[in-house]
């Protein structure tokens, strides 16, 4: 394996025709992924995840678009959990900047149950960028998890992906989220009241936000924004039917 790894990275040095400048080479990365120290192996991970969000530039990108970097990173996920919490952070960025491989989903979805909240949060990210309302159920789950970084962050990444889903998967976010206003979260109640407000929310659930809205004054100004937004975008969709 370490062997291909280094065959792929020389080849891509051949395709750019230039030298990678030691700050930007995986090996030594590359290399810490296999080795026996877990400590190591979370050590290659982190830098490769560091990489990952980074601005990409002309020698990062071609080796983290490369498929042996993912299957460097792949075994990691059924390690410690230390360690399976770096690689995923890292293929999260691999995933949503450089290259999608389909192979870290079923991954992606042990690591749901997770005992770290990073974890479950990650995997879920990952598992939406990979197979959107594919994961919908599983992924909804996280809106009942105990860390309320999980459950506000995953509101927020379900924004970005179900507005193309279909009207039976909306039909489900639209269900847990309508039970996300009762958080004992201003937070998640905002998110919540947020997607409701742009995406799946529907004229009866006007009232739901706005039950919210009085429960607490924490965060009003997000669920005033709410109810503003789902009120024109009914009002649009109105007009084109007319």
């Amino acid at each position: 394996m370490r062997q291909q790894l280094f065959h792929c990275l020389s080849r891509r040095k051949q395709e750019h025709r230039m030298e990678i400048p030691q700050k930007y080479d995986p090996s030594e990365a590359l290399r810490q992924l296999k080795d026996a120290d877990p400590k190591v192996r979370k050590a290659g991970a982190f830098w490769i995840s560091h990489m990952c969000f980074c601005e990409s530039n002309q020698w990062t990108e071609g080796w983290l678009r490369d498929q042996c970097t993912t299957d460097a990173l792949l075994p990691l996920l059924d390690d410690e959990p230390d360690v399976a919490n770096m690689a995923i952070n890292a293929l999260w960025g691999i995933t949503v900047k450089h290259r999608r491989d389909q192979r870290v989903y079923s991954s992606a979805i042990q690591l749901l149950k997770s005992d770290r909240p990073n974890t479950r949060l990650v995997a879920g990210c990952v598992a939406l960028a990979l197979s959107g309302e594919d994961c919908c159920d599983a992924v909804l789950e996280l809106l009942k998890d105990p860390s309320l970084r999980v459950r506000g962050q995953i509101v927020f990444h379900l924004k970005e992906s179900c507005g193309s889903w279909s009207p039976e998967a909306k039909e489900r976010v639209l269900a847990s989220l309508l039970l996300a206003l009762h958080d004992r979260s201003a937070e998640v109640r905002g998110q919540a009241a947020w997607l409701l407000g742009t995406v799946v929310g529907r004229e009866e659930d006007v009232s739901a936000i706005e039950n919210a809205n009085r429960r607490s004054k924490a965060n009003q100004r997000m669920l005033d924004a709410a109810i503003h937004v789902l009120k024109e975008r009914l009002s649009k969709s109105d007009r084109r039917i007319e």
